[in-house]
C-alpha cells in the first residue's frame, strides 16, 4: 500500500488578508457589468463548504449509516473600514447577484503560485452590524451553484487576477479555485 503524503511546507500560507472583488451578474451567472467592485481591506476571511450530516441508528443505538444532508458554501467576511460607500454597497446589494473572486494568498506566496477563489453566483446578505470601538463590517457571502457552466474568459482583465487564462466553474458547482 502506497502512503500518501500531504504535508507541503509551501503551501502555507504566510499572510492574510487578501483583494475581494465581485462583478454584478444576473442568478444564472451572466455578467450585467464588466466593473468590479473592490470590497476594501480585509480583516478575516472564513471560506466555508460543510455538508450537514444525518446519522442513522439501529434499534440497540449502532450507528449504521450516515446520509448527506443540505450543503452550505460561501464566506465570511470582515472589512477593516466603515465608511459610507462600503455601507451603501451593501445595503444595495438585496436581490443582486455577483461574480466573485477573492485572491487569497499574497503573489507568488504558495509554493511560488497564487491561489485564487472564483465564484460563479454569490449573494452579499444585505445586513450588517458595526461594533463601536471596533469599527469593522463583518458581512456574509452565498454561493449558489450554476445551472450551466460559467466561464470567466479573462479574468486578469475583469478582476485584476494574476490568471490570465480562461477560468471554468463546472454545472451544479458554486466556486473553483486556482493556483497559477
Amino acid at each position: 500500500m502506497a502512503a500518501i503524503n500531504l504535508k507541503d511546507l509551501g503551501g502555507v500560507v504566510k499572510y492574510g488578508g487578501g483583494v475581494l472583488r465581485v462583478v454584478e451578474c444576473d442568478d444564472a451567472g451572466t455578467l450585467v457589468s464588466s466593473d468590479y467592485t473592490d470590497l476594501g481591506y480585509i480583516e478575516v476571511t472564513d471560506v466555508f463548504d460543510e455538508l450537514e450530516e444525518e446519522l442513522v441508528y439501529d434499534e440497540t443505538g449502532n450507528l449504521i449509516k450516515r446520509r448527506d444532508g443540505n450543503r452550505s458554501v460561501g464566506m465570511a467576511v470582515t472589512l477593516m473600514q466603515t465608511n459610507k460607500e462600503i455601507i451603501d454597497f451593501i445595503k444595495d446589494s438585496k436581490n443582486k447577484y455577483y461574480t466573485l473572486y477573492y485572491k487569497m494568498s499574497k503573489t507568488n506566496d504558495i509554493n511560488s503560485k497564487t491561489q485564487e477563489l472564483f465564484a460563479g453566483i454569490a449573494s452579499i446578505k444585505p445586513s450588517f452590524r458595526i461594533t463601536s470601538g471596533q469599527k469593522k463590517v463583518p458581512i456574509t457571502i452565498s454561493f449558489m451553484p450554476n445551472e450551466s457552466q460559467i466561464s470567466i474568459s479573462t479574468p486578469n482583465t475583469l478582476f485584476g487576477s494574476v490568471r490570465s487564462t480562461a477560468v471554468t466553474i463546472d454545472v451544479r458547482e458554486y466556486y473553483t479555485i486556482t493556483e497559477t
